[in-house]
């Protein structure tokens, strides 16, 4: 009975010991919200650069925006051109792909003296406009979908478009031009129809503006029509906002903007001490109400840009993932209920985040950056294309039962020395405090031979 009492001891001992490993992988689980975690599948990658001729350049190498036209995935942003060995030009780039990943042709524009980029493009008319800062200059670069250069169009005053940023849009013949400070209509041989100097994020939707910014503790969502009048939308009380989520004064940061079915959909970064995470405000604009969704994964998470399609919302950015900054997108509903979230398991640390996002039926295609094993910067345009259903089953699997299994194999040696070792001594101790002498030199035996 001796035997079968310290096996029952043992037992019992490493049971409740597993149940507390496993209940602490489970509340990580559920912390860290693993089970929306989606497994999309990637349909293709291109990485820049890709030749000897475009190579890394300390971070100057990004893909900025990405826009799907039908059959024709185009890219915009910069690449290292290194014309000799000892020369390398920070130059603006544009590609173009098919659906599947097949290159259709591919521009770089290359200025010797200052950095160049383009920032935004635009489809119109079977025309391509890519608008960005060449040489210190802004300016739209005009193609045909063939990738044949037509023509460019200067844009006024360049100082005022490169601190950050451009977008460019077309509607009803004329073009429209945003940037953090200026919103500029013209036509497309480059006349200014008018100009407003605004700060802010800006959103093109149905031949208006939407322009959100942040003036101290308030938050001014603006529209400008086509004629160029500006019209308040909403002045918003930040410190209200934040109240209503428990986080008081804290520091809020405005980075992106979105117009889906008659609502705003804003995207900010909220600063808490050393740590920042994504805050999502839904505005109706009609009756004015508003919906505050925070995310937080890592404790250091944000997001860059917000888009819309299918009924919902698409958040893209950066995760910082034990030390290493990870790209991260983000699905919710039209409320902002987290769908799914994917942050790539890549084997090699990178600082990598996403800097654009477009959505065509199921397929997701998104562009950034990312900083290669050797220390330089690449970027990069990737194709996604989601599952449908839900992968509670498959995360559950992956971020709790294989965790959990791997543990398990390293605390068996202990399992099967020290745990007895505490199972014999406890009986032991009753044996001499019940004075069964007999017993006990049996049991100090048997625990000789263990230690042995």
């Amino acid at each position: 009975m001796r035997k079968y009492r310290i096996l029952a001891y043992w037992i019992a001992t490493l049971t409740i010991l597993y149940l507390m490993i496993f209940a602490v992988y489970v509340k990580g689980f559920y912390d860290a919200k693993l089970y929306a975690v989606s497994h999309l599948k990637t349909i293709w990658l291109d990485v820049f650069p890709s030749n000897e001729t475009y190579v890394e350049v300390d971070f100057s190498d990004f893909i900025k925006d990405v826009y799907v036209d039908g059959s024709v995935v185009l890219v915009a942003g910069s690449v290292g051109y290194k014309p000799s060995p000892t020369v390398v030009y920070p130059s603006a780039l544009i590609a173009a792909y098919d659906v599947d990943g097949k290159l259709l042709w591919r521009h770089v524009v290359i200025n010797p003296n200052v950095s160049s980029e383009f920032n935004g493009l635009e489809v119109y008319n079977d025309k391509v406009y890519a608008v960005g800062t060449i040489g210190g200059k802004a300016v739209i670069y005009v193609y045909n979908r063939r990738g044949d250069f037509i023509y460019t169009i200067s844009l006024p005053r360049a100082d005022e478009f490169i601190e950050r940023g451009l977008e460019v849009y077309a509607w009803n013949n004329s073009l429209y031009v945003l940037t953090s400070r200026r919103i500029l209509r013209m036509s497309f041989s480059g006349d200014i129809l008018w100009s407003i100097n605004l700060t802010g994020s800006a959103y093109f939707h149905s031949g208006v503006v939407y322009l959100v910014r942040k003036v101290a503790d308030r938050l001014i969502l603006e529209a400008v029509d086509h004629r160029g009048k500006v019209n308040l939308v909403a002045n918003i009380s930040l410190s209200e906002w934040m109240l209503s989520i428990g986080h008081g004064k804290a520091r809020v940061d405005v980075y992106d903007l979105c117009i889906y079915r008659g609502r705003a959909y804003i995207l900010m970064r909220i600063n808490i001490v050393s740590k920042y995470h994504i805050l999502l405000a839904i505005y109706d604009l009609r009756s004015g109400d508003y919906n505050l969704m925070e995310y937080s994964f890592s404790g250091r998470d944000h997001g860059g840009s917000v888009a819309t399609a299918n009924d919902a919302v698409y958040i893209a950015g950066f995760s910082y993932v034990k030390g290493w900054r990870k790209p991260l997108l983000i699905k919710t509903d039209l409320n902002g209920n987290l769908i799914w979230l994917w942050i790539p398991n890549l084997t090699v640390p990178s600082f990598s985040l996403v800097e654009d996002v477009d959505i065509v039926g199921d397929r997701i295609y998104i562009a950034g950056r990312t900083l290669n094993s050797q220390g330089m910067n690449s970027a990069f345009a990737m194709c996604l294309e989601e599952f449908k259903g839900t992968f509670v089953l498959e995360n559950f699997i992956e971020y709790v039962l294989k965790p959990f299994i791997v543990k398990l194999t390293l605390l068996a040696p202990s399992s099967i020395t020290l745990l007895p070792l505490i199972a014999l001594l406890y009986v032991a101790y009753r044996d001499y405090r019940e004075k069964r002498w007999r017993d006990f030199v049996i049991s100090m035996l048997i625990l000789l031979a263990v230690v042995v």
